[in-house]
């Protein structure tokens, strides 16, 4: 059995306490996105449009994401779900290398919320498992798939070492203004992932936001 951590595990929605004008940039990605050849971000569901329902679901395909995570230094965290093994890993190594944060989700996409603990305790421990024999790291934050959780995946998270769950965050909105520690959610952002994160970046800089790496505030 895992040691339980020793710090309580924080749980936070779409903001991170602070008074430091910071927002964050957070995408959810599957292994079998990964799969794709490109870097294919989105909610993974099967649609008409294809074997992972590209269009249905808005995914993007958009290699150029890489390269502008590394050309901007851009703190990103990426929080990814297993799904099937193939060569995902390697992209996902390529979002690492260029500066990205892997975090981690569960093996698959089902709600945890209502599932035994010793289930919930397999599927986020294992993929942190996965990730460490994959890529070399260990994981601190998990984002529940759906964003759903209960008092099992705050037990299970924290004696698989882990020190936060991210269960939300707000997906981008010109509109409204920016908020102190606001988690930015870009997952399957249109019309591109670079666009939609170009978007969000200059947003940022015009109302005197920085974009900080969610990993230094949990």
């Amino acid at each position: 059995d895992r040691t339980p951590a020793h710090h309580p595990l924080r749980v936070v929605r779409d903001h991170v306490p602070t008074h430091n004008k910071v927002v964050f940039l957070t995408y959810d990605v599957t292994h079998e996105d990964l799969d794709t050849g490109d870097l294919a971000f989105g909610s993974g569901q099967t649609g008409a449009s294809g074997a992972h329902g590209h269009a249905a679901a808005g995914y993007d395909r958009d290699p150029r994401f890489v390269t502008m995570i590394r050309e901007l230094r851009l703190p990103v965290s990426v929080f990814l779900t297993d799904g099937v093994v193939g060569p995902g890993y390697v992209q996902a190594e390529r979002l690492r290398a260029a500066g990205a944060a892997v975090q981690s989700r569960t093996l698959d996409r089902a709600s945890l919320r209502g599932l035994p603990y010793e289930g919930q305790r397999a599927e986020i421990c294992a993929q942190r498992d996965r990730l460490d024999t994959r890529l070399g790291l260990r994981p601190t934050l998990l984002r529940p798939p759906h964003g759903t959780y209960d008092t099992a995946t705050v037990r299970a998270a924290a004696t698989c070492g882990l020190t936060a769950l991210v269960t939300g965050g707000t997906p981008p909105d010109r509109r409204s203004p920016y908020t102190p520690g606001q988690i930015i959610d870009l997952t399957g952002a249109a019309p591109s992932l670079t666009a939609a994160t170009t978007t969000a970046v200059r947003k940022a800089q015009g109302e005197g936001f920085a974009v900080g790496r969610l990993e230094d505030y949990l």
